[in-house]
């Protein structure tokens, strides 16, 4: 098994999916990036692309055989700038070999060592907003620490507003137990439950098919109101249609169980990946 640490990009955004990283790792058909995907996707190539300009003596590794090999090279003979690194540790979990696999964007050496840095398009960064970011820089220091048997000098975001700015490194603990999560995901036998929603799904590349799958099955959370949380209370209360929810409920009753499981249903999601 390959885990990358974009999965976690994958896990995040357009929103909080488990199913969104199982499909992907299945090899379903997605549909075709958008008009607005494929700008966006444009402009983080420019601003990369610009950061780029502002090194010298860069050595090119984004395309080639034996990334990984040459990385670990470059970095023995200490060149002053990698762009496009790739570094590759295997990792075994509950008997499941996985090669993990990390590719970030800038490798820069300093006095003190290596800084891993990643260009961005973000303006407000943050931990809330873009968990995501985190852990992908995390697990390039994880990554980093398994092949030189010591941490990175530093973890960097370049932004949106051409900030660099500091992320501490974590010694790869709170990222590989988000791994293992992941992980058990992947791997479960069968597909995990991820609750539609207009907000939720708008941008993923599964949106259509698992619109047209929960239209097909009655499913509870296409139901304008209930929202992802209560979709999976209801769920455990074994309610997975609507036809279930107006057999067992009125509007009363429903607001009552809206009432009852608002609060605990909030720990649905990036909770369970948080540190």
């Amino acid at each position: 098994m390959i885990f990358r640490a974009s999965d976690f990009y994958t896990y995040h955004q357009p929103s909080l999916c488990d199913l969104r990283v199982y499909l992907k790792h299945k090899g379903e058909p997605e549909a075709k990036p958008n008009p607005y995907l494929e700008v966006l996707k444009r402009l983080g190539l420019r601003h990369e692309q610009n950061h780029l300009k502002s090194f010298r003596d860069v050595l090119h590794l984004e395309s080639g055989p034996d990334r990984e090999k040459r990385t670990r090279e470059a970095i023995q003979n200490k060149v002053p700038v990698i762009y496009q690194a790739q570094f590759k540790a295997a990792y075994s979990y509950h008997g499941i070999d996985i090669d993990v696999v990390g590719e970030p964007d800038f490798l820069i050496d300093t006095p003190g060592g290596y800084i891993l840095r990643d260009s961005k398009m973000v303006r407000e960064f943050g931990e809330p907003k873009h968990f995501e970011i985190i852990q992908q820089l995390q697990m390039y220091g994880w990554l980093y620490e398994q092949t030189f048997k010591k941490p990175p000098y530093r973890l960097e975001v370049h932004t949106g507003t051409d900030e660099i700015i500091e992320i501490p490194y974590e010694n790869g603990v709170p990222v590989i137990e988000a791994l293992n999560q992941l992980v058990d995901v992947i791997q479960s036998e069968s597909e995990p439950y991820s609750p539609v929603g207009w907000t939720k799904c708008g941008g993923c590349s599964f949106h259509e098919r698992c619109w047209n799958k929960a239209n097909a099955a009655h499913d509870l959370a296409a139901v304008i109101g209930v929202d992802k949380g209560l979709a999976v209370t209801l769920k455990a209360q074994n309610i997975h249609t609507y036809d279930d929810l107006l057999r067992r409920f009125n509007e009363t009753t429903l607001a009552e169980v809206k009432k009852l499981f608002g609060k605990s249903s909030n720990v649905w999601g990036r909770n369970r990946f948080a540190s």
